[in-house]
């Protein structure tokens, strides 16, 4: 018998039927997220359009197409109080009910990822639906990506902690609620799962990734059947010269659209933050500020609707993006009108306290930035770029979503899948990484990190193999640990032990390994002079036993199944007596060593 009693060591490696278990379990149970996800999406869809009419025209109706204009309301100049009464039904939703529901969504996300154990309350799913419905109903200029990535993750979330999965695996199905969630409701599975690797899974393996893949695989089929199969904006077809010298002058033209959506996207993430913290520091409670921020958004949908025939602002703006995409809206400077007028509408709408996302809004203000560009340059252009308003436009919807989110490869795939637009691909990925990497000069957080810096946690922005984590623990193992006789018999005896040793002790009876003790701990008792019964006492049963060519990373997951602090290294992961020990290494250790070597800093 060995440190904890059983009969055989805790090895680095887990038996072939309890690992398949394990895995055939997630992924199970990430399809089943997956199906809720979509469900949750539909029933979002149908909320949203449901309240949209009630606010609208007073009529009890699930007819509703983001893609067309609204009409203009009945109501006339009294459409002005609607966003108002939306806010105090989102404020009494959010106040009371669950807080986590206020703003986006994603950072909340996140932040139950890497500080709360992927623990998300069940409330918060549909206090988010109710909340973020009513918001895009009412006029909000908010989008509703956040929102249903916020429904999949707590849903993901909640059937994890009722099931009882540990904490990685619930941590996987809040990735994967989330992926599922933008699978099913933008028919767009690529970037669900992009979206889920760039920003929510703190870890990216074999037993996270399948998993998330087949949640967003079952949400979109799903919502397919639920929501229908088409893409949700219609682009025509983009010939973009990238040959020679056309090519060039193609890539140039690009370029300067990628730094100008970089500086608006700085402009939109600091916007939308100076506006929240003008409101917190207005008199009054939360009803009065997010009820004041939404009248003024109100009144700049009268007067949209009054002057030009269109709210053009109100809820997803899907139908502004689409005129903007086939060029029914000529001018440049009412298209920068409007680009201004959303920006000011969406900081009005999340600044002052509503539920809603930013996808929405970033899209629109791409597309009115990167329509704007076209037009203004276009008298200048070479004859081979005059063309080319359908591709700036769709260049700079990722770009901007890029430059907001920080998540550039999912901005890229989104848009390809959104808009069915493939030849796009090259300006695509320009745009969007000149708009991050100019945002990131000047502002290192994200509309999403942001938060939770304000709020100090701290979250990694990069997606990086840590490299000590691949390394051997023979490697990384401290000064060999000192062996310590506590054969029976010899109660009476004290311990000798060098005042200079600061190794972990192992603890031995003949060949016999009886437990480890901490280096501390051990020098602790050899001032004291203690006894040998009370070093026999202090010492810590329970320990795994690893092979010495075993990475790091295993090393750590050995001791955390085990649920133990300290791991006996031996040659073959086997412990086979006490000659087979070749060191010590304590969890606390380990931890610290991980950093990176100083030539990847």
């Amino acid at each position: 018998m060995y440190g904890d009693g059983t009969m055989e060591p805790q090895h680095v490696t887990t038996p072939s039927r309890a690992r398949v278990v394990d895995a055939a379990r997630a992924m199970t149970l990430a399809v089943v997220v997956g199906i809720l996800a979509a469900v949750g999406a539909f029933l979002f869809h149908a909320i949203i359009a449901l309240f949209h009419n009630l606010f609208f025209f007073g009529r009890f109706s699930f007819a509703y197409d983001a893609a067309t204009h609204t009409h203009a309301s009945p109501l006339g100049a009294w459409i002005i109080v609607i966003p108002v009464v939306g806010a105090l039904i989102v404020a009494f939703l959010v106040r009371d009910f669950a807080h986590e529901a206020r703003g986006a969504g994603v950072a909340e996300v996140i932040d139950a990822v890497y500080y709360r154990r992927g623990v998300i309350r069940p409330a918060v799913a549909w206090v988010k639906t109710l909340a973020a419905s009513v918001s895009l109903g009412s006029g909000g200029a908010v989008g509703r990506e956040g929102p249903i990535i916020q429904i999949g993750a707590a849903l993901g979330s909640a059937f994890g902690q009722w099931v009882r999965v540990p904490a990685w695996e619930r941590t996987m199905l809040v990735a994967a609620g989330a992926s599922a969630g933008i699978a099913a409701t933008f028919n767009a599975p690529a970037a669900g799962i992009l979206f889920a690797i760039e920003m929510i899974l703190p870890e990216t393996s074999v037993r996270t990734l399948v998993p998330v893949m087949l949640a967003a695989v079952s949400a979109t089929e799903i919502g397919r059947t639920l929501l229908g199969t088409g893409t949700l904006l219609a682009f025509p077809s983009v010939a973009i010269p990238l040959s020679g010298t056309a090519g060039v002058e193609t890539l140039g033209f690009y370029a300067v659209l990628g730094v100008a959506l970089g500086l608006v996207s700085l402009l939109f993430i600091r916007t939308v933050y100076a506006f929240e913290d003008g409101f917190q520091r207005i008199p009054g409670n939360y009803y009065i500020r997010h009820a004041l921020g939404m009248a003024v958004v109100g009144v700049i949908l009268y007067l949209l609707v009054r002057h030009s025939g269109h709210y053009y602002v109100q809820g997803l703006s899907y139908a502004t993006v689409h005129d903007i995409v086939v060029g029914q809206i000529v001018s440049w400077r009412f298209l920068l009108l409007l680009l201004v007028l959303k920006l000011l509408a969406t900081s009005l709408t999340l600044g002052s306290g509503s539920s809603g996302g930013i996808f929405s809004p970033s899209l629109f203000l791409g597309a009115a930035l990167g329509a704007a560009y076209a037009q203004i340059l276009g008298p200048w252009l070479p004859v081979a770029l005059q063309a080319q308003l359908p591709g700036a436009v769709l260049a700079g919807m990722g770009g901007l979503v890029a430059g907001a989110t920080g998540a550039v490869l999912t901005a890229v795939v989104m848009i390809v899948e959104l808009t069915g637009n493939h030849t796009a691909i090259v300006p695509l990925l320009l745009t969007a990484a000149l708009a991050y990497g100019v945002r990131r000069i000047w502002l290192r957080h994200n509309m999403y990190s942001m938060k939770l810096y304000r709020r100090g946690h701290h979250i990694p922005d990069f997606l990086q193999t840590n490299v000590y984590l691949l390394r051997a623990v023979q490697d990384v193992l401290p000064t060999p640990c000192v062996f310590i006789d506590l054969a029976a018999g010899e109660d009476a005896a004290a311990v000798e032990v060098d005042a200079e040793t600061l190794v972990h002790g192992v603890g031995v009876d003949g060949q016999q390994v009886l437990g480890v003790l901490d280096a501390g701990r051990m020098q602790e008792l050899r001032r004291r002079g203690a006894r040998r019964a009370e070093w026999s006492t202090a010492l810590d049963t329970h320990f795994a036993v690893v092979a010495a060519r075993a990475p790091v990373a295993d090393v750590l997951g050995a001791m955390r199944s085990r649920r133990c602090v300290f791991a006996l290294v031996t040659s073959d992961g086997t412990l086979h007596g006490a000659d087979s020990v070749l060191g010590v290494v304590s969890r606390e250790e380990l931890l610290q060593g991980g950093v990176l070597p100083d030539e990847w800093d």
